[in-house]
């Protein structure tokens, strides 16, 4: 098997893809609604949780919709995301931080945005190459709120005066947190950098294998920066050291999947959830990053590794994976996305049959839900009573339930999903 080019076509369709629109829609709808309800100082701006992802379903839905409005709102919620980091003292990370709204006006700004205009990202990208050379730099090193997350922004502006400079810095200080162990490279996640829940689990920190928060979404970024033919001397090292690593503790904890979650600082002693599939944890992240590997590395033991755990998470029931809401970060429609993903890189008949299957499972759920796709499971305490929340953004809400939704019946890409270093920017179809 050799993975091809992605041409993305549409894995529902006809009268099996128009509930996928309405439920969309209705989405879309509900979160318009949401905004122009609320104290706009008061609502949330980020990529990740607010008005900045919003606006990237949104641009997605003027896509299906031409004539509905949608490209003034996407407009006007980035609007919302840019002034809102615009003032004050704000972190820098992409999911939550202003570089996640950089990235968003990166995305859009050749389709909403007058390519004359001045390029207003110039200031994000001093901004970021200051931190990372300050006296108190950016520490954690994931893609959520670390220095991936800041790389996964800089190869989005290699094309631009700051792009690789920045690129560097995120390079150089990825060098600088490594590890070099007998089976490779890895990074400590150290105990004042995690939750107090996993601090509790590992006090000295831990290793994490997954792809929001360790080794996979290094990996993704390391692999998405030599697709994207960056040249820097320390990136192929580093991905294989990195690649060898990761490979090493596969097969590990098989009742939870071929990858376990984190690794503890000391004992070695892995920490699983058991079944569990996700993007942000588990096989299926490995999966996507060891794929991007394969690509940029051109090894073929690397693909057919991305294939096996692909087709083992296939075969499992979503029943027996712990999943408890539609989002994209650890949901159904998230899961569908991922192997829709897969599919359309590997053309494992299976692996889309599998995607189709959880796509269904997240419609369900959005029709018969209280916010519909807009719930998130958070449970306060073990035995919450009402342990759902409304949630808005795309890795957790509404926002990125649409865009899942609308990637499985659309024949453009969703070169959204770079946010989650799922793709690489190289792959990006220059119709979409």
């Amino acid at each position: 098997m050799h993975t091809s080019e992605t041409r993305w076509r549409p894995l529902i369709e006809g009268e099996n893809a128009a509930p996928f629109l309405s439920e969309a829609t209705s989405l879309a709808h509900y979160l318009k609604e949401q905004f122009f309800n609320a104290e706009r100082s008061k609502f949330p701006a980020s990529l990740a949780s607010g008005s900045t992802g919003m606006a990237i379903f949104f641009s997605r839905m003027h896509l299906v919709d031409p004539n509905g409005g949608w490209d003034a709102l996407t407009v006007e919620l980035l609007e919302h995301g840019v002034g809102s980091y615009a003032t004050g003292i704000h972190e820098a990370t992409l999911f939550e931080g202003f570089s996640g709204t950089a990235w968003a006006l990166e995305i859009l700004h050749r389709d909403f945005f007058d390519p004359s205009d001045e390029d207003l990202n110039r200031i994000s990208d001093k901004a970021l190459v200051l931190n990372l050379r300050g006296p108190a730099p950016i520490e954690d090193f994931d893609l959520v709120r670390g220095l991936t997350g800041i790389g996964t922004y800089a190869l989005e502006r290699m094309d631009h005066l700051f792009g690789p400079v920045l690129f560097d810095e995120v390079i150089r200080a990825l060098e600088r947190h490594s590890e070099r162990a007998a089976d490779g490279i890895t990074w400590h996640r150290r105990p004042e950098l995690l939750p107090a829940w996993q601090q509790k689990l590992t006090p000295k920190g831990h290793y994490n294998l997954g792809m929001a928060h360790g080794n996979a979404g290094i990996i993704a970024l390391l692999a998405s920066a030599k697709i994207r033919r960056v040249a820097h001397p320390g990136i192929l090292p580093m991905l294989e050291g990195a690649v060898e690593w990761l490979i090493a503790k596969g097969c590990a904890t098989p009742q939870a999947g071929s990858y376990g979650e984190v690794i503890s600082k000391g004992n070695d002693e892995f920490h699983s959830s058991k079944g569990r599939i996700a993007w942000c944890y588990g096989d299926l992240g490995v999966a996507i990053s060891l794929f991007l590997a394969a690509k940029a590395c051109g090894r073929e033991d690397l693909e057919e590794e991305g294939a096996r755990l692909s087709l083992e998470i296939a075969r499992r029931t979503a029943n027996y994976s712990s999943v408890g809401d539609a989002c994209m970060c650890h949901g159904w429609a998230g899961n569908g996305h991922m192997l829709n993903r897969i599919y359309q890189t590997s053309g494992l008949e299976e692996v889309g049959e599998s995607a189709r299957i959880w796509y269904r499972r997240a419609l369900e759920y959005c029709q018969a839900a209280e916010y519909g796709g807009a719930t998130h499971f958070s449970p306060k305490e073990p035995d919450d009573p009402r342990p759902y929340e409304p949630s808005f953004g795309i890795l957790e809400g509404a926002a990125g339930v649409g865009l899942a939704f609308l990637a499985a019946i659309s024949p453009q890409e969703p070169i959204w999903d770079r946010m989650f270093l799922a793709s690489a920017p190289e792959e990006r179809n220059k119709e979409s």
